[in-house]
């Protein structure tokens, strides 16, 4: 009897490839196709409590942000229902010369490489699947083939290793257009600010890392928190 395959929409984003920050990081949340109405109406939900309309971005924040971020958080976390994996990479130990140098080019190379990384160990522990991957596009070369990149490369790699599991679709979209990657973005700035500490951080932006790091220590099934380290040669 044929079954099925699961189906997960997966929101990538990054954080810290540009700017002072030490630690570059790529954020995936990962959820079953069956599960996305249930998230998308926890969001609807506490837009409406708050009537908040603005784009939902952990850079922001204020009084009103606070609150709709928190208990947007305390719902999700609540419900469960999802995976968020990242990389944490330290910038000073990428070998920039193997990606072209400091260039333009060479840092998108070096996003497209640890995005192929992240996505593949993710969609393994995860398991079998379809899985359909929207990534914020204003990140985005058009001149990197970032999407034959990713897809070609995992599904080769896939195939290869013998595991049953394959990108179907990569889709770049506007954040501000979709409120599960801006899930995305609150989850990654939360769990960035573990590792690109800054002394200046509000008591609201500490607040909301505590609640999504304690999540971590108790539903760890939920997180993957790699910190990559280069091969010692």
């Amino acid at each position: 009897m044929f079954k099925e395959k699961p189906k997960y929409i997966c929101y990538q984003d990054e954080s810290g490839i540009d700017g002072g920050n030490r630690y570059f990081i790529i954020g995936i949340l990962f959820i079953n196709k069956d599960k996305e109405n249930d998230f998308r109406e926890i969001i609807y939900n506490i837009r409406s409590e708050y009537s908040f309309k603005n784009e939902i971005h952990f850079v922001k924040m204020s009084k009103l942000r606070y609150e709709v971020y928190k208990g947007l958080l305390e719902n999700v976390i609540n419900y469960g229902n999802y995976i968020f994996d990242i990389i944490v990479i330290d910038k000073r130990k990428i070998d920039m010369r193997y990606f072209g140098g400091k260039c333009k080019m060479g840092k998108a190379r070096v996003y497209n490489k640890f995005t192929n990384l992240r996505l593949y160990n993710s969609m393994k522990r995860i398991g079998e699947g379809d899985y359909y991957v929207y990534t914020d596009y204003k990140t985005r070369m058009k001149e990197d083939n970032f999407i034959e990149y990713l897809k070609g490369n995992i599904n080769f790699k896939s195939f290869y290793d013998g595991y049953d599991f394959c990108v179907k679709t990569v889709e770049p979209i506007s954040s501000n257009t979709d409120d599960l990657l801006q899930l995305n973005d609150l989850f990654l700035g939360c769990l960035g600010n573990i590792y690109n500490k800054k002394n200046s951080l509000s008591e609201r932006k500490k607040n909301l890392t505590k609640l999504v790091y304690e999540d971590t220590q108790i539903n760890s099934n939920r997180y993957n928190l790699w910190k990559w380290k280069p091969r010692i040669k």
